[in-house]
């Protein structure tokens, strides 16, 4: 079994590194988006995996001062996937300072080994994956040691769902059919995260309290996933971009503040832009508009996009999106009572209503009236 283990870490590792260069050679291309986080992101993966595969296999010495920094590479990887997700959303501007404080933990980290085993006469050492302290350290350097690893991951992981929280929210101040810039599978990639650390804190649970595994176990595993979760990376990402060049998906131009604590709009101004609203949007049918957003509305309006956001959240108690599916859906329901649509699929009436996706149009339709669009239409 261990020989499997063995062929099965080795096979998958080398797989990995390989996945890991072609992908970041193979050019990571949005045309709006640099993917430098990206990019370093997969580096840091890459060296990681390296690390396993060459620490485990017994090929670098335990001593070397690299194992230091490659050791607590999750501390690294981590915050690089986050900022990666904030760069490719866009839900706001990364600053210098910011990057500079997420790689500075890492860097502290490592610091603090190298001086930990400077002012010890026995070396940190890091066999099969692990890092092995000398004994007679304090219990505070122990913890110092285990916790930031243990929570790192956890923190990170946190972060990203909560970005992606937040751009679906942004996406409904800017947009009436979302489901061209939808990034779901992030949320899947972060959730694969929080399962490798959940499942790595249990085998070392096994190891240390039960005996159950040995130390090289747990990161052959680790490597094993991490080939898994490259693999699936790349080929989402890989889908992401080309169904982005295929639909023609233009940069999409976001209002991201959606307080207005500083905002001279009167409830006068706010009064008089849901009037003009309504005319362009209501009379004139512009939500059958598929991909209508809120910069078109207000290009037309000659409002700023701020002002008709504003006015839709503390006027309307809205936001965009609901604003218009409402009105798609108030068509919908009624074609779907009258007997000149009754030969047209329920497909068709939401096409001609505006709506672009069936799952979307299915899933607001419920939501709105507490049946599907087919019972619906049988109670006409």
């Amino acid at each position: 079994m261990e020989k499997i283990i063995d062929i099965l870490f080795n096979g998958f590792s080398i797989a990995g590194i390989i996945l890991g260069l072609y992908l970041l050679l193979s050019g990571l291309r949005l045309k709006y988006v640099k993917t430098y986080f990206l990019k370093a992101w997969l580096i840091v993966i890459v060296v990681q995996i390296t690390f396993y595969l060459l620490n485990i296999n017994t090929v670098l010495p335990n001593n070397l001062i690299i194992n230091y920094f490659a050791f607590p590479l999750c501390m690294l990887h981590m915050p690089l996937f986050y900022l990666a997700i904030v760069d490719l959303t866009r839900i706001r501007r990364i600053t210098s300072f910011e990057i500079v404080l997420h790689i500075s933990i890492y860097l502290v980290y490592v610091g603090c080994l190298i001086w930990i085993n400077n002012t010890t006469t026995q070396d940190i050492l890091i066999i099969d994956g692990f890092i092995n302290l000398p004994f007679g350290l304090s219990s505070f350097t122990y913890a110092f040691i285990g916790i930031p690893l243990a929570i790192s991951g956890f923190i990170y992981s946190v972060l990203c769902l909560v970005t992606m929280i937040q751009y679906k929210k942004v996406l409904k101040e800017n947009l009436s059919n979302t489901d061209r810039y939808q990034l779901n599978w992030i949320n899947y990639m972060v959730w694969a995260i929080v399962l490798l650390f959940i499942v790595i804190y249990l085998v070392i649970v096994a190891r240390t309290d039960f005996h159950l595994t040995r130390a090289s176990f747990t990161f052959k595993f680790v490597n094993i996933f991490l080939f898994f979760f490259l693999l699936a990376f790349g080929v989402k990402y890989q889908k992401q971009l080309i169904y982005f060049i295929k639909n023609e998906v233009e940069p999409l131009k976001i209002l991201t503040k959606t307080k207005y604590l500083n905002s001279a709009l009167t409830k006068e101004h706010m009064s008089l832009i849901s009037e003009k609203l309504n005319l362009l949007v209501v009379n004139e049918k512009l939500y059958l508009d598929e991909y209508l957003s809120l910069q078109k509305v207000a290009d037309l309006l000659k409002e700023s996009p701020q002002n008709i956001s504003q006015t839709l959240n503390n006027h309307l108690n809205t936001n965009f999106y609901n604003y218009i599916n409402a009105l798609r859906l108030s068509l919908a329901e009624k074609k779907l009572r009258d007997p000149q649509f009754s030969k047209l699929s329920i497909i068709g009436i939401a096409m001609d209503s505006g709506f672009k996706s069936k799952s979307t149009f299915y899933k607001l339709f419920k939501q709105k009236t507490g049946k599907t669009p087919t019972e619906y239409r049988k109670i006409r």
